[in-house]
């Protein structure tokens, strides 16, 4: 790729590539305007993470007819298979990573080294860039030849704005971060390299602002008149961007009527559907929910209110927070949410939703709720109230868009509403016989709940990645307006609860904020060991059920906890996470680290493998659930794999980690041939949990009641097996070595994002012996020490052993 690049650059500097100049229109009101007008091919290109970069990115792909490659992170937003026929798609299987940017790249190289007057649209989200420079400047390309749409992330765009350039005196950090950009670009145009962390898809979001003065680039947003400054300077600089007010609806609504039941479909809502439930001869109305933290108590109270108000004129909806759901979620299950709504008439909708392209497809239909980002994407005056104590306390730039008259007459419903007038007292009541006793405070957020993080504790460090510690009982609080800061600065948090870590990214940090709902909320870490004598007891539990493993503390055992706290004392407690967390734990000293890997260990010593990587700091592993987090050194015993022999390390070492298991309660059988279905489950153990889902697959030999049945079709859908024909996947041949070398490649290409380098290796006599379909990864597998042969020869189409895979996935292992 880089060859490719510095070729074009060489070409483009000697002029022999022809220069187009662009004549591009950025007039607001006309679609067709959006692109560049040329007589040679013009080629769209989308490279979206956020969610409302990606819905402009979709809108504009069904109003578009050109040739388009498409990327989004956030996987639900479509369904591919719904996009229209002339977008393809681009390293779609790939969440953002470096094989992603690789293929971005190679893709705008591909399509300028076979057409030097190809013209392109690139729309990319605003906080990414860095990509511009990436994809376009390093591949050599005029500035004449492509056009840039920066695409509103939503309220980062306006809240990063904000901090950084609206006080006086800030045209300071405006110079900084346009020289940052400038810089960059220079050492890329001068043939440097690794001038961009890719590591770091936001590295240069802070010159965004500057990057859309550029003549070629276009910058869209929903409320551009929210950007102003006290500083003269910046004042002027806001002046000349290139900004354009571009409302998602107004997109939606330009579509034809074919083409916006298109849309909804690809955002997955049914048209027919909501056609029918919207039909009524009232208006309808949606309340949005939010998290059970977020209502405060008073949920009940507050929707009385709106039903009153309301419910005489429209047609009453009931949209719950996708994480609180009524008909499934334990806690509003026994608080009778769904009875509640029925009993008031309010129909209830899908947990999971696509809010804002649902009020776009029904403009007629109005909404209101707890506040949300969601509210700006609703048309004028679309949002009739608001559940919040104020305007001033609704999510910025929420509050703004209220006083600019934005919402119109919206009104505003108390979260907590005041308590209906109480009687007058008895002035001589009766004494009770029963009283019933008071009952225990509720706690406030921040009085006796661990060491409450400020925006202080947040602003105060420099850098993408911040470190903060809980208090000395490993404890810690984030109230909302300080993730929203964490958010807004685009911080990775790292916290410190003595021996042990937990580290946050920006990802996880969204969520969080989707679990809060309101700024009365606060998130609450705990993390500490339990005592000694507990863990012995629990420990003493886990060995009686596994008593062939010779299971030993090997770091301690660490009660995690994470709770939701609203503002009047409710306490709601996660055991699961949507998005993982990465924890380090200590490691006892003297301890053989290949054995010992972490634990979730329930209450009655049910211990569960979660994994386990070790580093200079500890043992780390990611995690999805809450609970007992045990570091364990397991020392699983095979009567038939000694110390003596030659792969006995390899053996013990997988069976901690469990991805190797015994033929039997404690036999290993080294010598057995493996069977392709066997492999396929070891495979997916490398891999993770992270991609199981898909288990389909089109093998006729593979029955549903098979134990490797769900192996197999996570290992075909993720590129790692293929069958020995179109339908037969032989579950019990055996696997040839050559077979293992391609398998184990592809693996590696799979968790690495690169293809393993090749490397001929001479002194093997049966070289020549390797199927040509398998001779690329063998000598990749050869080159990276994952496979060696016996010495004189590699043996390519010999079956291989159990012995031998566990040293083959052991050598893998010490790669990663």
């Amino acid at each position: 790729m880089k060859k490719i690049c510095l070729m074009l650059a060489l070409l483009v500097a000697f002029s022999i590539f022809p220069q187009t100049a662009i004549g591009a229109s950025f007039n607001e009101g006309d679609l067709s305007n959006n692109h560049i007008t040329v007589t040679d091919s013009v080629y769209d290109i989308y490279a979206t993470l956020g969610t409302l970069p990606t819905l402009y990115a979709g809108l504009n792909a069904f109003h578009s007819d050109h040739e388009s490659y498409m990327w989004f992170h956030r996987k639900a937003t479509f369904n591919p298979s719904a996009l229209p026929e002339n977008v393809n798609l681009i390293a779609f299987e790939h969440t953002y990573n470096r094989t992603v940017m690789d293929e971005l790249i190679g893709k705008v190289a591909d399509i300028y080294f076979e057409n030097p007057n190809a013209q392109f649209n690139f729309y990319v989200d605003d906080l990414r860039v860095q990509f511009i420079l990436q994809m376009f400047v390093a591949n050599g390309l005029p500035e004449s030849q492509y056009k840039v749409y920066l695409l509103s992330d939503g309220t980062g765009s306006y809240s990063i704005f904000k901090s950084l350039f609206e006080q006086e005196n800030s045209f300071v950090n405006w110079e900084t971060y346009k020289n940052e950009y400038e810089n960059r670009k220079m050492l890329i145009q001068a043939g440097e390299t690794d001038v961009i962390n890719t590591d770091n898809n936001t590295e240069l979001h802070k010159s965004m602002y500057f990057v859309s003065q550029q003549p070629n680039t276009q910058y869209w947003m929903q409320f551009p008149e929210l950007l102003s400054s006290n500083d003269p300077q910046v004042a002027e600089e806001i002046k000349k961007m290139n900004v354009v007010k571009k409302m998602p609806y107004d997109m939606f609504a330009s579509l034809s009527d074919e083409k916006k039941k298109e849309f909804a479909k690809a955002v997955g809502i049914d048209k027919d559907k909501f056609d029918r439930l919207f039909h009524s001869d009232k208006p309808s109305l949606i309340i949005s929910g939010t998290s059970l933290a977020g209502e405060q108590n008073g949920f009940e109270k507050v929707v009385k209110q709106i039903v009153r108000d309301f419910g005489d004129t429209y047609k009453l909806f009931f949209k719950p927070h996708p994480a609180f759901d009524p008909v499934s979620h334990s806690e509003l299950i026994k608080l009778k949410r769904k009875e509640f709504l029925d009993s008031l008439g309010i129909t209830l909708l899908p947990a999971q939703l696509p809010m804002e392209a649902l009020m776009w497809a029904y403009p007629e239909v109005k909404i209101g709720g707890y506040s949300s980002t969601l509210y700006m994407s609703t048309a004028k005056e679309q949002t009739v109230f608001f559940i919040a104590n104020s305007p001033e306390d609704l999510t910025a730039p929420l509050n703004d868009l209220y006083q600019m008259g934005h919402f119109g007459d919206a009104k505003i419903y108390k979260i907590n509403p005041d308590s209906e007038q109480e009687p007058e007292p008895n002035p001589n009541p009766e004494p009770n016989p029963n009283p019933i006793p008071s009952p225990a405070p509720i706690p406030v957020p921040g009085s006796n709940n661990g060491k409450v993080i400020t925006t202080q504790d947040i602003l105060s460090q420099d850098g993408e990645s911040i470190v903060l510690e809980a208090d000395s009982k490993g404890q810690v609080a984030f109230p909302t307006h300080v993730i929203k800061t964490i958010l807004d600065n685009k911080k990775s948090v790292n916290i410190s609860f003595g021996d042990v870590t937990v580290a946050l990214t920006d990802e996880w940090w969204h969520y969080a904020q989707s679990l809060l709902g309101t700024d009365g909320s606060q998130l609450q870490f705990g993390v500490a060991p339990i005592s000694s004598g507990d863990a012995d007891k629990l420990l003493n539990t886990v060995k009686a059920r596994t008593p062939r493993a010779n299971m030993q503390n090997a770091g301690g055992i660490f009660k995690v906890d994470l709770s939701i706290l609203g503002n009047g004392g409710k306490e709601t407690k996660v055991t699961t996470l949507d998005k993982p967390i990465v924890i380090t734990l200590p490691v006892g000293e003297g301890i053989n680290r290949n054995l010992t890997g972490i634990y979730i260990v329930s209450d009655n010593g049910d211990a569960q493998y979660v994994g386990g990587k070790v580093t200079e700091e500890g043992i780390q592993t990611v995690i999805n659930k809450i609970g007992n987090f045990a570091v364990l050194n397991y020392n699983k015993t095979f009567v038939d794999v000694n110390g003596s022999h030659w792969a006995d390390e390899a053996i013990q070492s997988l069976a901690a980690k469990h991805i190797l298991k015994g033929t039997g309660s404690n036999t290993f059988t080294p010598e057995a041939r493996v069977s392709r279905a066997e492999f396929a489950a070891v495979l997916v153990r490398l891999l993770g949990p992270e991609n199981e889902g898909n288990l389909s697959h089109p093998f006729v030999d593979i029955g549903t009641d098979k134990w490797y049945a769900p192996e197999v079709a996570i290992a075909y859908n993720t590129g790692l097996i293929k069958g020995v024909s179109s339908e037969q996947f032989a579950p019990d041949a055996s696997l040839t070595r050559e077979e293992v070398a391609v398998m184990i490649a592809r693996l590696y290409h799979k968790l690495n994002g690169t293809v393993p380098a090749r490397s001929a290796q001479t002194n093997l006599t049966d070289m020549e012996d390797i199927s040509s379909w398998a001779r690329n990864d063998v000598e990749a597998v050869i080159a990276l020490n994952i496979m060696q042969g016996d010495g004189t020869a590699f043996r390519p189409k010999g079956s291989i052993t159990r012995a031998e895979i566990a040293q083959v996935i052991h050598n893998f292992l010490q790669l990663k």
